[in-house]
């Protein structure tokens, strides 16, 4: 196969695309196979849930810039899934 044919597959990003996460030659992330599979709703209790999840450990593993990285995408996450006139459940 000469070098043009071949097909380029996405760069890794330890927060934003990490190779663990990315199936099907990285064309379909898992969060994207998340929220296509179980809605929105659950979508935005996974994204919520993150944030505290790396919110409440992000200065006991060693790594707490990348953890504040992955609030801060989880947060980009979840500003996406939700519009303008969303009702949040009490």
């Amino acid at each position: 196969m000469s070098k043009k044919n071949k097909k380029k597959t996405p760069k890794s990003d330890p927060i934003k695309s990490p190779d663990h996460y990315c199936h099907g030659e990285g064309l379909l992330e898992s969060w994207d196979a998340f929220v296509a599979t179980y809605g929105r709703e659950a979508a935005i209790s996974a994204a919520r849930f993150n944030i505290h999840k790396y919110l409440t450990r992000f200065d006991r593993k060693g790594q707490a810039l990348q953890d504040l990285c992955k609030i801060q995408q989880y947060a980009e996450m979840l500003k996406r899934l939700i519009p303008d006139d969303y009702e949040w459940p009490s």
